[in-house]
């Protein structure tokens, strides 16, 4: 007799993928078409400073980090090891920021995609 294998959940990784893919594609759709480049270097480097502090914070504060953790959204994407140390996305963030800083438009973008995907 042939066993069927259980449906699995969506790996958890998809998420985090899709996630990925997401913000990559229309972060460098609204700099190609939209943010001239002082503007996207301020909004990303005010945001990628910001999340930092609040990742910081969430460190020195356990309640508030546990109920991070807890919270859907959040919960879906940052990965069970980050849980007690800086996630990934504060890397991913500086690395835009300074590669929008570094490089021109065009190696920006192809960099963002590539960091995306």
């Amino acid at each position: 007799m042939v066993r069927l294998a259980a449906r699995q959940p969506i790996p958890y990784n998809i998420q985090r993928n899709l996630f990925h893919m997401f913000n990559a594609t229309w972060g460098v759709l609204i700099y190609h078409f939209w943010a001239p480049r002082w503007l996207a270097v301020s909004l990303v480097g005010s945001l990628t400073i910001t999340l930092t502090v609040a990742e910081v914070l969430r460190l020195r504060a356990p309640s508030w980090n546990a109920r991070l953790q807890r919270n859907r959204l959040v919960g879906s994407i940052i990965r069970p090891s980050e849980a007690d140390r800086i996630s990934g996305a504060t890397f991913f963030g500086w690395g835009v920021f300074l590669t929008l800083i570094l490089f021109p438009r065009p190696v920006a973008e192809v960099a963002c995609l590539v960091l995306g995907f």
